[in-house]
């Protein structure tokens, strides 16, 4: 039996007076395997209802995950939820653009949330938020949209020139900022020994691959030492100087009756 070990922490930074990231972690438990989902949602701190937005996602996709996706999967149609997802993430924008123009404020969120079961995962992504599988090596599954990222796919701009743009914080989506969104979904499988971080750019701006992977656990912990660990990652990000709201989930895999 495949089962799922997950920590997570969260900080509302040096200078923050609210924070606007939103987590949740599910589970449940489909003839004897567990299934996961992990949801991380960065408000915009620059729009005055960052955090109801960010709340909203993760609230929506924890409802989602007991109606819909614990159901698709349990009829194996594992292959639906990315349209389910998809569908959800254009309603959801939909409510939150909505909200703004009544309430006539801004309000949006990042978005990437991950479902795990057995050894496959599928992410959906907006915004800047990360996923990552970490093992021997660090992958990063997801792609920002961002304009810094963008820029240096296009080699209009260095991973270096790109740490003191001044654009660095300008996203190209977003749920809840307009009327439309166009989330990016990823797919595949981890490996034994693999675990997955999902976090804000709070956390990952200042963590580089090294970091993270001779920093997050490669054997089987308890939930209380990766909360320690992130705790420890998170104050190492406040005193280089991060001033952002600071979220991250690790999950790690471990079999039983193996």
């Amino acid at each position: 039996m495949k089962k799922y070990i997950a920590g997570y922490a969260t900080d509302i930074g040096s200078t923050k007076s609210i924070n606007q990231d939103s987590l949740c972690i599910r589970k449940a438990l489909l003839n004897g395997e567990e299934v996961l989902i992990v949801v991380v949602c960065d408000g915009m701190g620059g729009l005055s209802k960052g955090e109801v937005a960010s709340a909203a996602v993760v609230q929506a996709f924890a409802e989602n995950f007991v109606t819909e996706i614990v159901r698709k999967i349990s009829n194996q149609e594992i292959n639906k939820v990315k349209e389910e997802w998809r569908q959800l993430i254009l309603a959801l924008n939909e409510k939150i653009w909505r909200y703004g123009e009544k309430e006539g404020k801004q309000a949006g969120s990042t978005l990437t949330a991950v479902l795990l079961f057995k050894n496959q995962y599928i992410v959906a992504q907006v915004g800047d938020s990360r996923a990552y599988i970490i093992g021997d090596n660090v992958r990063q599954i997801t792609e920002d949209q961002s304009v810094i990222a963008r820029e240096i796919k296009k080699g209009n701009l260095t991973e270096t020139q790109a740490i003191h743009d001044p654009r660095r914080n300008i996203l190209l989506e977003c749920v809840g900022v307009s009327n439309h969104v166009h989330p990016d979904f990823y797919e595949g499988y981890i490996q034994q020994g693999e675990g997955i971080l999902v976090c804000t750019d709070g956390f990952w701006r200042e963590q580089n691959t090294e970091q993270l992977k001779d920093n997050l656990p490669k054997n089987n912990k308890t939930e209380l030492e990766i909360k320690q660990i992130l705790h420890r990652l998170i104050s190492e990000n406040i005193e280089k100087g991060e001033k952002d709201n600071i979220s991250a989930v690790y999950v790690q895999q471990s079999e039983e009756g193996a």
